[in-house]
């Protein structure tokens, strides 16, 4: 489940049934809120199984943080190949999300 990014949304989720996997969520319209400071203190510290970040909050040494903790990394929402190799084999994510399939088939 990727609910909205706060601890006590996981906190609820979590009281309904503890083996639920959990994801934390940044869009888009949501990177300019999240200061350097902000994304650190996640990167150390957020209890959730994956993340769904947008591409502009996802780099190379942020996934290798979070993999390193054991979460699973989704990129996106990817609107074109250039993004979806990006965050493929530069910042080697564990999947991207997009709303066009079509773009696999071209990298």
């Amino acid at each position: 489940m990727i609910g909205v990014p706060s601890e006590a949304s996981r906190i609820v989720m979590r009281s309904l049934d503890p083996r639920i996997p959990l994801a934390h969520k940044i869009e888009p319209h949501e990177e300019a809120s999240y200061s350097q400071l902000v994304i650190k203190k996640l990167l150390d510290e957020i209890a959730t199984n994956g993340v769904y970040w947008s591409s502009g909050v996802i780099n190379k040494e942020r996934v290798a943080k979070l993999k390193k903790r054991k979460i699973i990394v989704y990129g996106g929402p990817v609107v074109t190949a250039t993004e979806m190799r990006q965050l493929r084999d530069e910042c080697k994510t564990d999947g991207v999300i997009t709303e066009y399939p079509d773009l696999l088939s071209t990298i």
